[in-house]
């Protein structure tokens, strides 16, 4: 991504423009890696972020809103007591170096005038935040390890330095950036410009290379070494920006102007601040989910895994091969195939080892989990229809969190795995389900028919609750699926609206993608949740069996 030198240097231009003279109001640390600062311009209220997350390090304007700590960290205490109510004097960058340094203005105990800076450096994994006073250091954000501390230390009281150069050339040296440029020879012109001069993204590189050549065809292997020099700071000195965000995803990234050498579509914005805003909580959106996606995900797998006890005669199996077998398998093996005599057609096996085990200990752990898993087997045995049931209701809301579409969705999901006792969380797990609960659900508008579907069993029994008996209720036959209703004020629904409703159900299903999915579909007074059962679980009887493709219809969505 360009989150260089020439990128940063129109962000702080903006931000010079918006925050001299601003009063810093509020400071706020919401995780280990970003401070946020509330700034009073004078005529709005900005708040400033700095982060230095190795992967969404920035500084900038932001509109996302984080929960903070109850507590607040220790270099957040440290910025609160030297910069609560300072004066942002001015917002520099060491161009083409990537550290920006803001400078405050504040008075002290004794109603005397002090200057402080906090330098941000944006240096990938390495990125930090120190706040200094007359050039020695009062903390910093991250305490680097000893391989940094070596020849830069970061300790309270210590000189701050710039961190070590890079081993590039600075672009602004005219006479050695023309030595470095005479040496090209041919080839990629963005590669070789990149690996020669530090500031410069791979993206800002490839695209200076490629307006240069656009323009000069014939230079394609021979460059006009004073002429292009030229051309390169022309292009980090212009300041007619176009901030956008070009391409989506993976893919996606931000820039002060249009790069032509980058495809995608293009969405602009007013500032390169708002451009680069919407493409970090894009990101961190997307990370966000992800990671509270696989975490759910895991461990509903692995209560499901424990309550299956999986396939107790093929542990059995495994440790008698690698016993006939243990004079075959050299020590060290983390795996093996073997044949597999108990097999009626006669099909291999692999079994995975224990690399720092021999085959005979390999052999007794596969025996010591068969018999562990059969007790546990024997034991529930007297409720085996009550663990079916459950492993059914656990299917059932892993088909939710596959569905889940934005980080929102997990939180009635992950309720409900509480109350459950599925995941443990002491503050919540004895928590009562509130009947009172506001209705949230996804609602369609469909030839005057509202459509209501619930993207989990928590959604999907308040649903339940508070329909009609009137109302049509729709779900997948044979697969785990959204409930769906059609409010029916009392008339007979049409078809084709049971069709539109069928086709949502489908959508958000175990047969998702499918077509000719059968859905059952019947009366709401005829849907009833047994005692005791599981949220979400209902029997329902006196229903018709419709067959529909799957149709998400996020062109009907209300709300």
């Amino acid at each position: 991504m360009p989150q260089d030198a020439f990128t940063l240097k129109a962000i702080i231009s903006e931000l010079n423009t918006t925050l001299i003279g601003g009063k810093i109001n509020k400071i706020n640390q919401p995780n280990n890696d970003e401070v946020v600062f509330t700034v009073y311009t004078g005529k709005e209220t900005k708040k400033l972020v700095m982060s230095t997350n190795a992967s969404f390090c920035k500084v900038g304007f932001t509109t996302q809103e984080k929960a903070n700590p109850l507590t607040a960290p220790n270099f957040c205490m440290l910025l609160r007591k030297h910069l609560s109510g300072a004066t942002i004097k001015n917002v520099s960058l060491d161009f083409p170096e990537r550290v920006v340094c803001f400078t405050f203005e504040h008075l002290n105990d004794f109603k005397e005038e002090e200057e402080k800076k906090l330098y941000l450096e944006i240096m990938g994994k390495y990125s930090n935040a120190i706040l200094a006073q007359n050039g020695l250091i009062l903390g910093s954000l991250k305490t680097p390890g000893i391989e940094v501390n070596s020849y830069r230390p970061m300790l309270a009281g210590m000189k701050y330095t710039s961190p070590p150069p890079q081993d590039k050339e600075n672009l602004l040296d005219k006479e050695k950036s023309v030595s470095v440029l005479s040496s090209y020879q041919g080839g990629d012109l963005g590669e070789f410009l990149f690996g020669r001069f530090k500031g410069v993204a791979s993206s800002t590189a490839n695209e200076i290379a490629y307006e240069y050549l656009h323009e000069n065809p014939s230079e394609n292997q021979n460059i006009n070494t004073f002429k292009f020099y030229d051309f390169i700071i022309d292009f980090i000195n212009n300041s007619d920006f176009a901030p956008c965000t070009i391409g989506s995803g993976k893919q996606g990234d931000f820039y002060a102007k249009i790069y032509q050498s980058v495809n995608g579509e293009i969405l602009h914005f007013s500032t390169v601040n708002e451009a680069q805003d919407k493409y970090y909580s894009d990101r961190e959106n997307t990370k966000s989910f992800e990671n509270k996606y696989r975490q759910i995900y895991s461990k509903i797998t692995a209560y499901e895994k424990k309550r299956a006890c999986g396939d107790v005669d093929t542990l059995k199996i495994k440790g008698e091969l690698l016993t006939s077998f243990a004079y075959a398998i050299p020590k060290g093996s983390d795996s093996c195939v073997l044949d597999n005599y108990y097999s009626e057609t006669g099909e291999k096996i692999k079994i995975s080892l224990d690399k720092n085990l021999s085959a005979n200990e390999n052999a007794q752990k596969y025996f010591k989990k068969y018999r562990k898993q059969k007790k546990t087997l024997e034991a529930i045995a007297p409720q085996i229809e009550e663990v079916e049931n459950e492993l059914l209701y656990v299917a059932s809301v892993k088909n939710e969190t596959e569905l889940c579409t934005c980080i929102d969705d997990f939180n009635d999901i992950e309720e409900e795995l509480i109350l459950q006792g599925i995941i443990k969380d002491a503050t919540v797990k004895n928590s009562k389900k509130n009947k009172n609960a506001p209705l949230i659900c996804t609602e369609y508008l469909y030839n005057g028919y509202t459509i209501r579907m619930g993207k989990n069993n928590i959604q999907n029994e308040r649903l339940c609750e508070k329909a009609k008996n009137s109302d049509l209720w729709l779900h997948t036959k044979d697969f785990h699926s959204s409930h769906v209703f059609i409010e029916s004020k009392g008339s007979t629904i049409p078809d084709d609206v049971i069709l539109v409703a069928a086709e949502i159900c489908v959508s958000h299903s175990k047969a998702k993608g499918g077509t000719k999915i059968p859905v059952d579909y019947t009366l709401k007074k005829y849907v009833k949740k047994p005692s005791g059962a599981k949220p979400g679980f209902v029997n329902y009887f006196e229903y018709k069996t419709c067959y529909a493709d799957s149709n998400p219809h996020t062109e009907l969505i209300v709300r």
